[in-house]
């Protein structure tokens, strides 16, 4: 499994990168969802909660922007509070 995350990392992170460096991308919103989570030993269809929480990011140039004069504390405390 480790060697497919490295391998999408590297995929994500070239698209993103080019996100960044096209000025005619910069209000680009790249939106990356799972269709499925995958358990510790790379397989997935179980009940496990990593095989039923799959990701969802959202990255933007622009959200870069309007984050660096907002509070950046999340909303919701910690489970450990």
């Amino acid at each position: 499994m480790v060697p497919k995350q490295i391998e999408m990392d590297g995929i994500v992170r070239d698209i993103y990168s080019a996100i960044e460096n096209e000025d005619h991308l910069s209000n680009t919103l790249f939106v990356l969802c799972g269709d499925h989570g995958m358990n510790d030993g790379g397989n997935h269809g179980g009940s496990s909660p990593g095989e039923t929480s799959p990701a969802l990011v959202f990255m933007s140039p622009k959200l870069t922007k309007v984050t660096e004069s907002a509070d950046k504390r999340s909303p919701i405390k910690p489970k450990n509070e």
